[in-house]
């Protein structure tokens, strides 16, 4: 498959992969099937509502650079194009392709043109992939659809090569009680869409909140298998729109529509753990999974700052399975970030019995504008393994623009128009009175009769 040079995102923080062995929380969080250039685009664009506004400068350059046989070596170099009204990207050029975007009125993308140029001088731009994004009706931050198409060697038309769906269904209140991942690929073998990883089961209550969460794998054999099952589910609070479903997943208890007070994990037929979870501030989590009185894992996240830096520890008491005897897997990550979304240190350690096995550290040297305070260069430092730190990577913002940029996280609009949907999801332009609805006033929910 393809593979993109260049990322589009202005302020990336670094990450790093590292998997752990098994374990409720530790279980690795679904992986998408997507091609990496169409994986590195969707990760890498920001967007959001502009309401609340205010001026803001952003690069209109950035160039990037890997350290390589003790020298920075470039590895992209973009100039980047903001629409003046939103701050959002409507443009980047990088040394041999261009990104467009283009946005739905609430901030999300609907679709990124991947252009390539005609000429050495790149006064013409050739499309040669598109990629369109559709979102839920319902909850309109929810991906639910991302097509690929590519141009036709032949003829120059494009046409649908990859495709990933979140297909779900909802009951007659209008809650979720299923979310299937569904994928295309255009190959003779599979025509239509097929099924994806993981399918998502809801059941609810008499009280209409959901009281089990079921997920399953797609397994080698094509079958599906049971996961991980939530049951006895006490609600801290809840709307029914549940589409964060996955216990390793901090959007889990993230997601202010929807927070789990207490559950039953269901480790085998006859065995049952018990999971509870408290919010001690915006923001962060506290949560506990406990069997037969004994805590067996621990997960506290806390946001540092307004910046969204955390911290977040991870413990599990587990049995060793050569000798058979406890021992405690510890993993602690810690991310810093400066008012401009940039990641400035980060730090992950992972124990075994209170030995660390693993570590990684990250700083970065930064370099601010003295009369606007906005920065102009980030040259990271790595040190794996208790080692000497080295350089790693380095980012150099220039060709700074003033835009409109909205401020911070996007809060509730209260003058913001309802919108009405059915139970089933369907937009209703002209509710009845008396009739149970959906309304969505700018990111708020809720049911109500009209």
């Amino acid at each position: 498959m393809k593979q993109t040079i260049f990322s589009l995102l202005i302020f990336l923080s670094f990450g790093f992969v590292f998997e752990a062995e098994a374990g409720i929380l530790k279980s690795k969080p679904r992986k998408s099937m997507m091609p990496e250039k169409v994986e590195a685009i969707v990760k890498n664009i920001k967007s959001v509502t502009a309401t609340n506004c205010k001026k803001e400068w952003k690069q209109g350059r950035e160039q990037r650079f890997d350290w390589v046989s003790n020298n920075w070596f470039m590895i992209s170099d973009e100039v980047i194009t903001y629409d003046q009204e939103s701050g959002w990207i409507t443009e980047v050029t990088g040394i041999i392709d261009r990104y467009r975007i283009s946005y739905n009125p609430s901030g999300t993308m609907s679709a990124v043109y991947i252009e390539y140029p005609s000429d050495s001088n790149q006064t013409e731009w050739l499309t040669e992939s598109i990629i369109t994004f559709k979102y839920d009706e319902i909850v309109p931050d929810f991906l639910v659809e991302l097509l690929l198409y590519e141009a036709i060697e032949e003829n120059g038309e494009m046409e649908v090569v990859y495709g990933e769906r979140e297909k779900i269904t909802r009951n007659d209140d209008g809650n979720i009680i299923s979310i299937e991942e569904m994928y295309f690929f255009n190959d003779p073998a599979f025509p239509d869409w097929i099924p994806g990883e993981y399918k998502t089961s809801i059941t609810y209550g008499d009280d209409k909140k959901a009281k089990t969460i079921t997920t399953y794998i797609l397994n080698d054999f094509g079958q599906w298998v049971q996961e991980s099952v939530l049951t006895d589910i006490v609600w801290d609070w809840t709307d029914g729109q549940i589409v964060e479903t996955h216990l390793s997943d901090s959007a889990f208890y993230m997601r202010n529509t929807n927070r789990i007070k207490s559950a039953s994990v269901l480790i085998s037929e006859t065995t049952k753990a018990q999971f509870k979870a408290t919010y001690p501030a915006e923001g962060d989590f506290d949560l506990t999974i406990s069997m037969m009185g004994q805590t067996i894992e621990q997960w506290v996240y806390v946001t540092e700052d307004k910046y969204g830096s955390y911290t977040s520890t991870k413990t599990a008491n587990e049995e060793n399975e050569f000798t058979g005897q406890p021992e405690e897997y510890k993993e602690i990550e810690s991310k810093i970030f400066d008012a401009f979304g940039q990641s400035i240190y980060e730090a992950k350690y992972v124990a075994l019995d209170k030995e660390i096995f693993y570590n990684m550290i990250s700083e970065a040297d930064v370099t601010y504008d003295t009369t606007y305070g906005y920065p102009l260069e980030y040259v990271y430092v790595t040190a794996k393994d208790c080692k000497t730190f080295k350089n790693d990577s380095r980012i150099v913002l220039s060709d700074y623009v003033e835009v409109t940029s909205a401020i911070g996280s996007v809060e509730a609009d209260t003058t913001a128009s309802a919108v009405y949907y059915n139970l089933q999801g369907l937009r209703i332009d002209n509710p009845t009175p008396g009739n149970l609805y959906i309304r969505r006033q700018g990111d708020k929910i809720s049911k109500i009769i009209y």
